[in-house]
């Protein structure tokens, strides 16, 4: 019988508890953790929903006692399957509230996967009263996809959003409504699109703040990215040139 790495609350809870134990290890105190559920439970489907946000809910209260490293769960929606189960999704945590829940993001693949499609998911959430963020102009996608996320989702933070810098407008936009803009020095695209020689020069991020947006440094995927807290800091300083205000 195929076992699966996710197969069980159990396993669930190890690989988020440890993860915060890496992360506590950083000095983090806090932190935000995205959980694709709909993947999840298509590939593990033994798995409810239900006992899966327990496992990693279960995992945080655990950490915040070992570790002392508070966290909280952010829904994501899987944007490369349908809209219609981005739905699903939002109504699982409507259905299965836990106060370790504060809102819903979209990650995976943007290009060929505009934020639109899933305004329904991101309007039920919203009423319910959860916060809403969205990867956006990521992968050198169109500034269009970081406008629509705004105006249309509505989100209270950005994720990414390099392009938007072709977009003074949207940029001042996004100014004035003091949005905070996570961003990913060690992100993929820029690395595989830009020359070593000029990737500090060129990359989006060296611009942002420096235009007035406020943004946050982040890991992503820490494992795929092959990189930590401290070293995404580290690059901010080092290829960036950013310091301590």
């Amino acid at each position: 019988m195929e076992e699966h790495i996710f197969g069980s609350p159990e396993r669930l809870h190890r690989v988020a508890f440890e993860c915060f134990e890496d992360l506590s290890s950083e000095s983090v105190r806090y932190a935000e953790i995205f959980w694709n559920s709909t993947g999840t439970l298509k590939h593990h489907s033994g798995l409810s929903f239900k006992d899966a946000q327990a496992a990693l809910t279960n995992a945080m209260s655990d950490a915040r006692k070992a570790f002392g490293i508070e966290a909280r769960l952010i829904h994501a929606i899987d944007r490369q399957a349908s809209p219609e189960e981005a739905v699903v999704m939002v109504q699982q945590m409507l259905r299965h509230q836990d106060v370790s829940v504060v809102g819903i993001g979209i990650d995976y693949l943007e290009t060929d996967h505009p934020p639109e499609g899933f305004w329904k998911a991101y309007q039920i959430a919203r009423e319910a009263g959860y916060k809403t963020t969205a990867h956006a102009g990521e992968f050198g996608c169109h500034w269009r996809n970081v406008e629509t996320a705004i105006k249309l989702l509505q989100v209270d933070r950005l994720d990414h959003c390099y392009t938007m810098l072709e977009n003074t407008d949207l940029v001042q936009e996004c100014i004035e409504r003091n949005l905070v803009i996570t961003v990913v020095p060690s992100n993929s695209y820029y690395m595989r699109t830009l020359e070593r020689s000029e990737w500090s020069d060129r990359h989006p991020i060296r611009k942002m703040a420096r235009c007035g947006l406020k943004i946050h440094p982040n890991t992503d995927d820490p494992t795929f990215h092959n990189v930590t807290p401290a070293l995404v800091w580290k690059m901010m300083y080092e290829e960036f040139g950013y310091g301590l205000p």
